[in-house]
């Protein structure tokens, strides 16, 4: 789950220089891992109708957190939807539950 979160910034990062009409010359990217322990968290796509994790301001990050990544989710198998507030040492807050999700898609936020 690591890797994909590095992969999906670095995409998202391409593609909203590409945007901005960057050469790719002078874009400078940086990584950071803003969530750790047991639970795994997820966007699901970017970019899909102009999706994007983060709010305009850059602080927060919403996503899904589940205890599990390895299988699909079955009826009863909930998702918390986080806020990850990245000004404020990447603290999460819980701020609901939804049943209507998948892994790939995670709930298109």
């Amino acid at each position: 789950m690591k890797l994909f979160i590095l992969l999906f910034l670095l995409t998202t990062a391409t593609l909203i220089g590409a945007e901005k009409g960057n050469t790719g010359e002078g874009i400078r990217l940086t990584k950071s891992q803003v969530t750790s322990g047991k639970a795994h968290h997820l966007f699901g796509y970017i970019g899909q109708s102009l999706t994007i994790p983060w709010n305009a301001g850059d602080r927060y990050i919403v996503a899904l957190q589940t205890d599990f990544h390895d299988r699909l989710p079955g009826p009863d198998d909930a998702a918390e939807i986080v806020l990850i507030d990245t000004h404020d040492d990447n603290a999460l807050v819980v701020l609901d539950r939804t049943f209507g999700w998948n892994l790939q898609q995670g709930t298109m936020l």
